[in-house]
């Protein structure tokens, strides 16, 4: 490769290049799943992009994957931001994983918007939110999104060095997220399943064994 040309690229963090690794650990935040941090370009969850999560349903270990990260954000001193949740995060497991609760911010569904606005009113607020550079992390988990919104989102995070994470109980075909992942329970583990990642080959899959906590206090709706 021409000189000129590699300075070029790899002085845009935008663009990867297929031949080179695109491992930066100071741009990461480990997942704290060393199998998972494995098949993962960046070596663990990009520090400033939008992450899609797949699932069949809520409650199958979504929340305990993303612990360790909570953990770590929250120590950071960064907020960690709950956008219209379908459970109450529950504190005192929250605490007792090592959460600090004083960075949670919970925006419930029913104080964002009127019933037909909220996943427009909430991914207003998302996409503020991820722009903030105080933000560690973002979660959502809207009913409906198109990818006008979704790009919107990956961009913020870009633009505030935040993670943004979506949260989705159907199947779509694309998104402009810059990370997707699926999630499945197989024989008592999460099998988190690969399906977009800049600078990594598609459909790797792992099996975690997660640690067993309920992060949320009731199991119904919050709206």
């Amino acid at each position: 490769m021409d000189e000129s040309l590699k300075k070029i690229l790899q002085g845009n963090s935008s663009i990867w290049c297929a031949r080179e690794s695109v491992k930066k650990q100071s741009d990461t935040q480990t997942t704290g799943f060393a199998v998972l941090d494995e098949i993962l370009p960046t070596g663990g969850w990009p520090s400033n992009a939008l992450v899609e999560v797949l699932l069949p349903r809520w409650g199958i270990g979504e929340l305990q994957l993303l612990l360790p990260a909570l953990v770590a954000v929250s120590q950071q001193a960064k907020w960690i931001s709950w956008i219209a949740p379908p459970f109450i995060p529950y504190a005192p497991a929250l605490s007792h994983a090592g959460v600090d609760l004083e960075q949670l911010i919970v925006i419930p569904g029913k104080e964002i918007g009127h019933i037909g606005q909220t996943d427009a009113e909430s991914l207003w607020a998302m996409e503020k939110i991820l722009r903030n550079h105080s933000c560690g992390i973002a979660m959502s988990w809207p009913s409906k999104i198109n990818d006008k919104s979704m790009r919107r989102l990956q961009i913020a995070a870009e633009e505030g060095g935040s993670l943004g994470f979506i949260f989705r109980n159907h199947q779509v075909h694309s998104s402009p997220a810059a990370l997707r992942i699926s999630l499945s329970m197989i024989n008592h583990q999460l099998q988190v399943a690969l399906l977009k990642a800049r600078g990594a080959s598609r459909y790797s899959s792992v099996l975690i064994d997660l640690p067993v906590i309920d992060l949320s206090a009731i199991h119904i709706p919050v709206i």
